[in-house]
């Protein structure tokens, strides 16, 4: 996460240029280092330096797991490490903006399944659907409903953006989502790859209604 942070921060500053020239991405609170090289806090060069550095860190105990338990975990570590590149890309395409984002906690899944040495990571991988759909699918929409009319200038394309343009209602495309989250969860469950106890996170869906409706005020 933080060398692809900081990578992300490198790509959209010199590569798509979303985040250079006047309009940019809005500077939010969880991610206030992104904007470091448009304010002129760090030099291109010192953002890839750190990203690499970050990289070169996971790497240690990615040696050592792939030594001691398998070296398949070198696999979703090395893919993990570029979903920053597709990520980066994938705005200014259709359908795989979700997606990219989609495929970092899900190759983070499959990791933890093989460093358990049982070679299982199938069952990792479906589990993590639920909370991706809400991470990216949904969170995407979210994330970049303040940098839309910014962004769409450039050329991005993706579905996140397209919430904003075409002026479908922020709080119903997040609820739509969170349907079809829960609704993969409740399969998992009648699958028998989820327990049961894991249906007490539907005790969520009243705060999310609430939040939904102050979400609604503040965007007037």
């Amino acid at each position: 996460m933080a060398g692809g942070h900081s990578f992300n921060t490198l790509l959209d500053t010199v590569w798509t240029k979303l985040d250079s020239g006047e309009e940019t991405s809005v500077s939010k609170g969880y991610a206030s280092g992104c904007n470091v090289i448009t304010e002129g806090i760090l030099s291109p060069r010192e953002v890839l330096a750190n990203a690499l550095g970050w990289y070169a860190l996971a790497l240690i105990p990615l040696i050592l797991l792939s030594v001691r338990v398998t070296p398949l975990i070198l696999v979703p570590a090395i893919l993990g490490m570029g979903v920053t590149f597709w990520y980066s890309k994938s705005k200014f395409t259709t359908w795989s903006h979700e997606l990219a984002l989609a495929s970092g906690p899900i190759a983070a899944s499959v990791m933890g399944a093989l460093s358990t040495g049982t070679g299982e990571w199938l069952n990792a991988f479906l589990v993590a659907l639920p909370i991706v759909t809400i991470f990216s699918f949904a969170g995407l929409a979210l994330d970049e409903h303040p940098d839309a009319e910014a962004n769409l200038k450039k050329g991005v394309r993706s579905l996140p953006y397209k919430v904003w343009e075409y002026g479908f209602d922020l709080c119903s495309y997040l609820l739509l989502w969170f349907i079809a989250a829960y609704c993969a969860q409740v399969f998992l469950i009648a699958a028998g790859i989820l327990a049961t106890l894991t249906g007490i996170t539907f005790i969520l869906l009243p705060l999310f209604f609430g939040l939904l409706v102050y979400l609604k005020g503040a965007l007037g």
